[in-house]
């Protein structure tokens, strides 16, 4: 059953834009949100995490290009409600995830949505906390 609302982590963009195994889902998800049949959701926090990855990989214009890209793009980026951040704080404080992934995983709980990734920091809680994911690495 195809979910009717997912959540990105920067590690699904982040293998989208190389062309990396995995990016392909990415796009799909792209392509159905398009034709109206789901909804991506990510967080603020996570754009902001691909945009210094960016920054440092490839510079600040390439970053700048893509933080443009995306926010065309169909997802909806969600600002930190006072309950997300409570929500990452909690999970950050029980398991051993960056700050920023913590956010990912906690909008993903929020919005009831699978999360969608690659990280092997975050599949080590997959069902925990009820967390879904969509696994993306090859």
């Amino acid at each position: 059953m195809r979910p009717k609302s997912v959540v990105f982590d920067a590690w699904a963009i982040l293998a989208w834009l190389s062309g990396e195994p995995g990016g392909e889902y990415v796009q799909r998800f792209f392509e159905e949100t398009k034709k109206g049949k789901m909804r991506i959701f990510m967080s603020f926090i996570n754009m902001g995490e691909v945009f210094y990855i960016l920054a440092k990989r490839a510079g600040f214009k390439e970053a700048l290009e893509v933080k443009g890209l995306l926010l065309k793009s169909p997802v909806k980026f969600i600002l930190p409600s006072e309950r997300q951040i409570w929500k990452a704080a909690e999970i950050k404080a029980r398991y051993p995830v960056s700050y920023a992934d913590a956010f990912a995983i906690a909008l993903s709980l929020i919005k009831e949505a699978p999360l969608v990734t690659g990280d092997p920091e975050i599949k080590r809680l997959e069902n925990k906390e009820s967390l879904s994911l969509i696994w993306i690495r090859k």
